[in-house]
């Protein structure tokens, strides 16, 4: 009976490692979404992007709100003095009304949201630590345009991949490289 016991056990810890390694590898070496499915994604959720945002933009002290997946939270990152940032804790979130950028993110469908001086970032997704994709609500023009991203995240320069494609005015796709 003992021996059944830790067999199970034994098959249930190998089957867990199993599918943390088959997770985390679909985490960080799936391929990038494509330019149309991100298209479709700012389109059909149009009114939560602009939202967001207003919202980000008119938050000065916001860095940026999002899924962690490491800590298995929502996690919201405001500049605390011109040297540091940190992160609120759940109840400050709630009391600053910061809680709306979850909402809003869930529906948008993307999982973070940073805020620039006149840019607000919508990562779609990392790439093996080369590349980031996403879409970008800027105030300024941004370069190089590009008619399509779709593959650049495998070009060897950081220059050659980076790239914006025109969604709407002030609205671009973005490939930008991580390093």
């Amino acid at each position: 009976m003992l021996r059944k016991s830790l067999v199970g056990l034994l098959l249930a810890s190998v089957g867990g490692v199993i599918a943390f390694a088959v997770w985390l590898w679909w985490n960080l070496f799936r391929p990038l979404p494509s330019d149309a499915s991100l298209s479709s994604r700012f389109l059909a959720h149009r009114s939560d992007f602009d939202s967001l945002a207003t919202m980000a933009l008119a938050d000065t002290q916001l860095v940026g709100a999002g899924h962690d997946w490491m800590l298995m939270r929502f996690t919201v990152f405001v500049h605390d003095n011109a040297r540091f940032d940190r992160m609120l804790p759940e109840g400050e979130v709630r009391a600053t009304g910061r809680t709306e950028y979850r909402r809003l993110i869930d529906r948008a469908g993307v999982p973070s949201v940073s805020r620039g001086r006149d840019a607000v970032w919508f990562m779609a997704m990392s790439h093996h630590g080369r590349a980031m994709k996403g879409i970008v609500y800027s105030e300024r023009a941004l370069t190089p345009l590009r008619p399509s991203l779709d593959g650049l995240e495998r070009e060897n320069s950081a220059s050659a991949m980076a790239g914006y494609v025109p969604l709407a005015p002030k609205w671009f796709l973005f490939l930008e490289p991580t390093d």
